[in-house]
């Protein structure tokens, strides 16, 4: 899809994947915006360790920067969502609160997949906790990447 008509696409509740270096989730909550969480300013955000992290609401494309970015809703295969109402509710509850970020224990997905479904959940988490975080986070990467190359064909 061409970015303008990915926000077409996109409704409020929906989980964005932002793929790049460390891929990246959010909720859209609508007009552009999106809710994420992260811990952008720590040199140590992409360790094992946990690291002071904030929800903000921003517009996807400043969040996702040069990135590629696409809605994934793939959990719906495995939880009910609750209402798109009450996702963007909750996920804007939070804009400004301050959360302990841990890369295999509460990350951007696990903060995502808990406001859509009430489930904190990531397979990219799971994926590192077995030791196979390199390989995995770029074979989601470059998949996200020939996903995006086709939509746009």
């Amino acid at each position: 899809c061409f970015p303008s008509l990915r926000f077409l696409l996109s409704k409020p509740g929906d989980l964005i994947k932002i793929c790049g270096p460390n891929n990246h989730w959010a909720v859209y909550i609508g007009n552009g915006f999106v809710v994420h969480f992260g811990a952008p300013n720590s040199p140590s955000a992409s360790s094992s360790g946990e690291v002071d992290g904030i929800v903000k609401k921003e517009k996807i494309q400043h969040v996702a920067g040069e990135y590629s970015w696409r809605v994934n809703n793939s959990y719906d295969e495995e939880y009910k969502p609750v209402s798109p109402d009450e996702i963007v509710k909750k996920a804007c509850s939070l804009v400004g609160v301050s959360l302990t970020y841990h890369l295999t224990k509460y990350n951007s997905e696990h903060f995502a997949t808990e406001m859509r479904y009430g489930k904190t959940e990531s397979r990219l988490a799971y994926t590192r906790s077995l030791g196979f975080s390199v390989l995995c986070s770029r074979t989601y990467q470059a998949r996200c990447k020939m996903l995006l190359s086709d939509e746009d064909k």
